[in-house]
């Protein structure tokens, strides 16, 4: 009787410790399915920018192109970040428009956000 004394006592301590940390008692709470993000963000070198008129060009073509969400120059001017969506264009695509408005340019990294 003692024993099932105790064991009765220890489930009332236990679920009244559970009531006051609910993060801990994880097995009752649904999985939540992690969804991948497709919103990723570029890094460009880009050859013979040399001015803010440089740069303005560079930023309104990107623009364009589906999928590119923002682009940001480095204070160099020699870097570019491009957020963009992986699902409607890529790294090579986003450097052909940048070589397409006349600047040399490569893909010097590429992460998701």
């Amino acid at each position: 009787m003692s024993t099932l004394r105790l064991l009765l006592v220890f489930s009332l301590v236990s679920a009244s410790a559970l009531a006051a940390h609910p993060s801990r008692d994880r097995a009752s709470e649904p999985i939540a399915l992690e969804k991948k993000s497709s919103a990723r963000t570029a890094l460009l070198d880009v050859e013979g920018v040399r001015c803010g008129a440089c740069s303005l060009r560079i930023r309104k073509a990107l623009k364009k192109l589906d999928g590119v969400e923002a682009v940001r120059a480095g204070k160099s001017k020699k870097r570019v970040l491009v957020d963009y969506d992986s699902k409607k264009t890529s790294p090579s695509q986003i450097a052909a428009r940048v070589e397409k408005t006349g600047f040399g340019c490569r893909v010097a990294g590429d992460r998701g956000r």
